[in-house]
């Protein structure tokens, strides 16, 4: 009886880490996008540091709870298979630390930002450093970040469907799209 309620327990705080993850990286997109999709992109990250620091610190929260998610359901994914559990782990530390460095880009454009809207657009070397920057976000968070973020779905899918921990068609539909997920950030 102990063992069902602490599942029980383990399954509300792992559902809320899911749901907090995926707020926080909606709204980090959200308040990313405006600021870095204008023209001058330098300019427009300058210009609104306290949206683009508020995306960073959500990037950040997303981070942790990605992380907190995978060492929490741990011990319940490790009783059918303690490799596969894991591998779990091992993938979602991975896709925790990409999106730190991820967020580390970020706040490092945003620096870059201030500094070239305070000398008006005139130091080419500042807009060098931000395509740079610019290109670490887009490799990170539109490339590798996505493909780790579905080979811990796959596996996390894997295990949930040979455990029988939910049912088999949500563990299918969760392979699947794991699947997909993985074919388009390789295609991307």
């Amino acid at each position: 009886m102990v063992d069902a309620m602490t599942d029980r327990a383990t399954g509300r705080l792992v559902g809320g880490l899911f749901i907090a993850a995926t707020v926080a990286g909606v709204l980090a997109l959200v308040l990313h996008e405006p600021a870095g999709d204008v023209h001058d992109y330098l300019i427009g990250v300058g210009s609104n540091g306290g949206r683009v620091a508020t995306a960073a610190l959500l990037e950040l929260i997303m981070g942790i709870a990605v992380v907190a998610i995978a060492v929490a359901i741990y011990p319940i994914l490790a009783r059918s298979g303690p490799r596969m559990a894991l591998a779990y782990v091992v993938a979602r530390a991975a896709e925790g630390l990409l999106i730190v460095i991820g967020t580390v880009g970020s706040l490092s454009l945003l620096t870059t930002g201030r500094a070239y809207v305070e000398v008006q657009a005139s130091d080419a070397s500042l807009l060098a450093l931000g395509d740079a920057l610019l290109a670490e976000r887009v490799w990170v968070w539109g490339a590798v970040e996505p493909i780790v973020f579905a080979l811990s779905a796959v596996i996390l899918n894997v295990v949930l469907s040979r455990a029988r921990l939910v049912p088999r068609w949500l563990s299918v539909w969760g392979l699947l799209g794991g699947a997909m997920w993985i074919v388009a950030g390789v295609l991307v």
